[in-house]
């Protein structure tokens, strides 16, 4: 029996443009490939499939075979939809919990290589791309949560996309970012179209 241990998350905007240069960067020298999974009502289980190039599904692992097992980080597609692009994410557990047959709790850590490899995606995002804040941190000292935007989400944001964590078709009002040293009177101005009067977050 297993669950869930500690992990790590970063997560980013990315326009089709970003993704080609962030995956031609992670592919590079290293043997990668992409697992998906489907569930198979008639064996009651999922099927896993094994992908050479990044599939267009909007949830995914990247595996990357120098490792054994399926010890790959997860991949969630930064998506547009209307005038707003909505963020992705990478993610990966650095250990799993499992239990002896006494029922002990045990830490089972991934390996240093693995965690090495993490590290190496997720600093080249945090280096190359821009911090984006939510209007109510922008200004602030404090230390508040960002959002990753790649070069050319950046260029969208200026063109006039929006930029948030929630879908704008499944909820009224959005939570909007915007790079860091944005003023906040222009980015109430760049989101009003699509945040509801009076919700500025």
């Amino acid at each position: 029996m297993g669950a869930f241990g500690k992990g790590r998350e970063v997560q980013f905007f990315m326009t089709e443009k970003d993704e080609e240069e962030f995956f031609e960067e992670i592919m590079k020298d290293k043997d990668i490939r992409f697992i998906t999974s489907k569930f198979d009502a008639s064996l009651d289980k999922h099927k896993l499939t094994e992908w050479k190039y990044p599939p267009k599904k909007d949830l995914f692992l990247i595996y990357n075979k120098e490792f054994l097992g399926l010890n790959g980080i997860d991949f969630q597609r930064s998506i547009k939809k209307e005038k707003v692009l909505v963020s992705g994410r990478i993610a990966t557990l650095f250990s799993e919990y499992k239990y002896d047959k006494n029922e002990n709790k045990l830490e089972i850590p991934k390996s240093k290589e693995f965690i090495k490899w993490w590290d190496e995606i997720s600093k080249w995002i945090k280096k190359r791309y821009a911090k984006c804040m939510s209007i109510s941190s922008l200004g602030s000292s404090r230390k508040n949560f960002v959002i990753y935007s790649g070069p050319d989400a950046v260029n969208s944001y200026n063109e006039g996309i929006v930029l948030s964590d929630f879908d704008p078709l499944s909820v009224k009002s959005i939570i909007t970012y915007h790079p860091k040293g944005t003023s906040v009177e222009h980015a109430k101005k760049h989101s009003e179209k699509y945040v509801k009067e009076g919700n500025w977050f």
